[in-house]
């Protein structure tokens, strides 16, 4: 993993954000994603599951998987 310092003023912004943030460069270009320490695993599953319907989760989840990776992979070779 990449450590990177930042500037106070910056590590105040952060440790300020009550959760994930974007992080972007002056042309808005996104660079990644922040969160902070303070939030826990759970905080995080709990979360993403306020974005998603349990019934839609539940209906995707019934209706299994794709196609096989060998498919997958032999589709791709097509297209190089």
């Amino acid at each position: 993993m990449t450590r990177v310092v930042v500037d106070q003023p910056l590590a105040n912004i952060l440790r300020s954000s009550a959760g994930p943030s974007q992080v972007v460069d002056a042309d808005g270009r996104v660079l990644g994603y922040f969160t902070p320490e303070t939030a826990s695993q759970e905080q995080l599953y709990n979360q993403a599951w306020t974005e998603f319907d349990r019934r839609d989760f539940d209906a995707a989840l019934a209706e299994g998987g794709g196609r096989p990776l060998a498919d997958i992979l032999a589709d791709l070779r097509k297209q190089a």
